[in-house]
């Protein structure tokens, strides 16, 4: 799959699988994220807590660039859904929930 658009792609996953971060022309602020990597049907507000869990510092600009009322407490949910959901993955897989950064720690902002 091939994505084109203004900038180029800062990141490409494997085969069909391509995230491409769009930067505007007069100042490279970036403008658009296009990840295929999870694309389903479902609340746009999932997607919304997936591009800013663990980084909540940048909810606001995203909100902002998102163009409409949304509910910043069902984003919040779905970042402890999020985490609780890849807890068990992350084991699985020979990772730690518990360092700095992952998944404990985004549970325990929400408390």
């Amino acid at each position: 799959m091939s994505v084109t658009g203004r900038g180029a792609p800062a990141r490409s996953a494997a085969a069909d699988r391509e995230i491409v971060i769009s930067r505007g022309v007069d100042d490279d602020k970036i403008t658009g994220v296009i990840d295929w990597s999870e694309a389903a049907q479902g609340d746009a507000l999932y997607d919304l807590a997936v591009l800013t869990l663990g980084h909540e510092e940048h909810l606001d600009d995203v909100v902002a660039g998102y163009g409409t009322d949304v509910d910043l407490d069902v984003i919040r949910g779905w970042w402890s859904w999020r985490s609780l959901v890849a807890v068990r993955w992350l084991v699985e897989h020979g990772f730690d929930p518990s360092l700095p950064g992952c998944e404990f720690d985004v549970l325990r902002s929400r408390m």
